[in-house]
């Protein structure tokens, strides 16, 4: 598809989806918010199987099933005072271990296509990929009007970082972030990311009153939770060079599949909400 093609069905996507995102989030009730994002991990595990070898569709149908019956059991226990922090801590011990496994391939030289048939240990990983998320943004939703708003900043966190890293690799991109596995990212990008997350992460902390230490708190939280988005699109990159993909899906136009949509909010949304907790926020 040319280019210009491409990014028009990107911006139109994009234009039709983030109005109906973002008007669910403000003014659906959490109930059908919970239904909504498990909707969203079914497709994403619909997808995961793919990448993790499954090519017969009634094994991506049970393992699709398989994974909303643990978002269905996590939904059911979210509320004890040990599952989300314990969740969120393993989710996050996950994306660092993850981090290790693309800077081994990066210095192995890339990814080698692999079709020999199923992981069973990344099909295992595709849980604590998309379990922690959805309760991570849940649980958000489910905090009353300061939910939301910590939310809807969570989003601009992710979606500033990935906007300011385009333009800024592009405009001053020299150095290589990741060449055998994402050749378009630069240092010059994610530093241009970090940024305007950081300035997204201040104005919203000062919209919502925070005084001046735990602005500061906050802020660090930020630079963490756009770093772990860009693990996140890194990470999904590997995958898909993995299985000789260019998407993981073909449900949103100009966009691929809803793991290359979500990809960076997996990991950025565990970190971000374990460090609210950390830091004495109530969820």
């Amino acid at each position: 598809m040319p280019p210009n093609r491409q990014l028009q069905q990107r911006l139109l996507t994009a234009a039709v989806l983030a109005p109906l995102f973002l008007g669910a989030i403000l003014w659906l009730p959490t109930v059908y918010i919970m239904a909504l994002f498990a909707l969203v991990v079914g497709q994403g595990a619909w997808e995961w199987s793919a990448l993790a070898g499954m090519r017969d569709a009634s094994q991506r149908a049970l393992y699709v099933a398989a994974v909303l019956i643990v978002v269905l059991l996590v939904a059911r226990l979210l509320r004890s005072p040990l599952l989300l922090p314990g969740l969120l801590t393993l989710a996050t011990a996950w994306w660092i271990a993850a981090l290790g496994w693309i800077r081994h391939s990066e210095s192995a030289g890339g990814v080698t296509v692999d079709g020999r048939g199923v992981s069973w240990p990344l099909a295992l990983a595709g849980g604590l990929v998309l379990v922690p998320v959805w309760a991570a943004l849940v649980v958000l939703h489910g905090n009353g009007t300061a939910g939301v708003w910590l939310l809807l900043t969570l989003m601009g966190i992710v979606w500033g970082a990935d906007s300011g890293a385009y333009f800024a690799g592009r405009r001053w991109g020299r150095h290589k972030l990741a060449p055998h596995i994402s050749p378009g990212k630069t240092w010059e990008g994610v530093s241009g990311g970090v940024a305007v997350a950081l300035m997204i992460a201040l104005l919203a902390a000062w919209f919502m009153g925070f005084g001046w230490a735990n602005m500061l708190g906050f802020a660090l939280l930020a630079v963490v939770t756009a770093l772990f988005s860009i693990v996140g699109d890194l990470f999904e990159s590997l995958l898909k060079r993995r299985r000789g993909v260019k998407d993981s899906g073909t449900l949103l136009p100009g966009h691929g599949g809803v793991l290359d949509r979500i990809d960076s909010l997996t990991a950025a949304a565990p970190v971000y909400t374990l460090g609210l907790m950390i830091q004495g926020i109530r969820l």
